[in-house]
């Protein structure tokens, strides 16, 4: 294993970026609308013996112009970036290596996020032909936020999966999404 070091002579300066986005794929799997839900569960309840009064008590007019897409409230495009910058020089006695990352990923599931900080220093020291010694140092941070996992019923993968179409995950009246806070 080798790792990055200095070499003598002028200091160098690389920086290299890198940008990406990930994009759901649903294999073509789309949620029932509301009339359609509708139609589905209140067909299964006049076939279990309910009257259509009790079907339309149940479903009232009120939720039949709300139609929420779960699946595209539980998820959106995921972005990747990545930043590096390093610095590397030194002469015939001191050679040096100094860099640092940024790397943030924002998943495609609400909620999920991963950021991770680092940097690192190499430095070493010729003292004389048989002497030399050397330090690095590598240090990260790493910040993740997940999602409730998919098995546990909060979670926005089973909501976008299980919640009905008619209900909103918005304020009725200023529209603003409803996030518990």
């Amino acid at each position: 294993v080798t790792t990055k070091a200095g070499k003598s002579g002028k200091t160098k300066f690389k920086l290299s970026s890198q940008y990406g986005t990930t994009t759901p794929n649903f294999n073509g799997y789309k949620p029932l609308s509301t009339s359609q839900y509708i139609d589905y569960y209140g067909q299964t309840l006049l076939n279990s013996g309910a009257s259509q009064e009790e079907v339309d008590e149940l479903y009232p007019a009120e939720i039949r112009n709300i139609n929420t897409n779960w699946v595209d409230e539980a998820f959106r495009t995921g972005v990747t970036q990545s930043h590096d910058l390093s610095a590397s020089g030194g002469n015939d006695k001191t050679t040096f290596f100094v860099s640092g990352s940024y790397f943030s990923q924002e998943g495609i599931l609400i909620g999920s996020t991963f950021d991770r900080y680092s940097g690192r220093v190499s430095i070493n020291q010729k003292a004389n032909d048989k002497l030399s010694f050397g330090t690095q140092l590598n240090v990260s941070y790493a910040d993740r936020r997940s999602a409730s996992p998919g098995n546990q019923f909060n979670s926005p993968l089973l909501g976008g999966y299980l919640n009905a179409p008619f209900d909103s995950p918005r304020d009725p009246i200023t529209g603003e999404l409803l996030d518990g806070s």
